[in-house]
């Protein structure tokens, strides 16, 4: 059996959390859930957001990341906000810095799910932690698509994550950790669930008639750089630092056709690792019981997450595509025909 690694506990950085017990439970289960926003900046948040809207090129059709966006205007807006919750995230974190500010809009439907996944590196983890913090603007649950987590399983490997969901060590179990593994973490909001990058999460669809606005943040040890993480010969990735605006400037789809200007910081053998369902089962009974968490398992609630439909991430056109299409992928990562031709040119589509 693969044995669960001990956690980098502060790293070369320090705590990330303020709170030593709310840090503790970070390192051991990969996240931990803060009381982060009173009542007057939720209140603000709120008014912002409705303001803003949503992305001007958002399908409206599953679930959408404003840094996803075309328009690098709406995502300066969005970054514009940061000075109203920087007290807060101050108060709560330990010597960070803001590298991504994005609204997260779950929109009602079937296609809203999202399957297990972990989140590219996006910081050095040979040395540091990354974390996701996440802050419902309302109170989640199983109705309007509250986060699962896989607890403890940011031990479960220390392998480095480019955006490459064909190379997860656990393709081919998405169907047992939704059936099986996988925790619900319900929310009030002004709650923040805070993560480790490299934790399996997932969520279900949005069943309540409404969408569901999360406002989330990436945060780096502040003795850390942002980095991206680029295959580099079979077995081996080049770690490359990028500025806190990468992806103001980048679009993520157009992320495999970033060039780096400079020489990775570093180079490290990463082999693709794979595990089966028996050892799966053996990494996860051993994290032992998770705080805050429910079982929260509807019976279509496999085929709801497995099966999100096949449509483009861009424009919302299933025109072309197909379940081969999806194959190791998700629709956060689908181009149709004349979205993929419109970024090879650096045109709109």
């Amino acid at each position: 059996m693969t044995p669960l690694l001990a956690p980098p506990r502060r790293g070369e950085a320090g705590p990330t959390v303020s709170d030593p017990e709310r840090q503790d439970e970070l390192e051991r289960f990969g996240y931990t859930v803060l009381p982060l926003f009173d009542a007057p900046v939720m209140a603000e948040v709120r008014r912002l957001s409705a303001e803003l809207g949503p992305a001007p090129d958002d399908p409206q059709l599953a679930l959408n990341w404003s840094f996803h966006s075309r328009s690098r205007e709406h995502k300066g807006a969005v970054k514009a906000l940061l000075p109203t919750v920087r007290p807060a995230l101050d108060a709560a974190f330990e010597a960070h810095e803001v590298y991504l500010t994005t609204f997260i809009t779950k929109w009602p439907g079937p296609h809203g799910a999202f399957p297990p996944h972990q989140d590219p590196t996006l910081v050095d983890e040979r040395h540091h932690v990354g974390v996701t913090v996440w802050a419902p603007l309302e109170d989640v649950d199983a109705d309007n698509g509250m986060l699962h987590v896989v607890p403890g399983s940011h031990r479960f490997s220390s392998a480095l994550r480019v955006q490459d969901v064909d190379r997860s060590p656990f393709a081919g179990l998405e169907e047992a950790i939704v059936a099986e593994h996988g925790r619900g973490i319900p929310l009030s909001g002004g709650e923040a669930l805070v993560f480790d990058n490299r934790l399996i999460h997932y969520s279900l669809p949005n069943t309540s008639g409404r969408p569901r606005v999360v406002l989330s943040f990436g945060l780096r040890p502040r003795a850390g750089r942002c980095v991206v993480v680029l295959p580099d010969g079979e077995g081996v990735v080049a770690i490359h630092e990028v500025h806190d605006d990468f992806y103001l400037d980048v679009l993520p789809a157009r992320r495999d056709q970033w060039v780096p200007a400079s020489d990775p910081v570093g180079r490290v053998p990463n082999p693709v690792e794979s595990w089966d369902a028996t050892t799966f089962a053996a990494l996860c009974a051993a994290v032992g019981p998770a705080p805050r968490t429910v079982v929260a398992r509807p019976a279509s609630a496999v085929s709801a997450v497995i099966d999100t439909g096949v449509f483009c991430a861009l424009c919302g056109s299933s025109e072309g595509l197909t379940e081969a299409d999806r194959k190791g992928r998700t629709n956060a990562q689908l181009r149709c025909a004349r979205c993929e031709r419109a970024l090879v040119d650096h045109v709109e589509p």
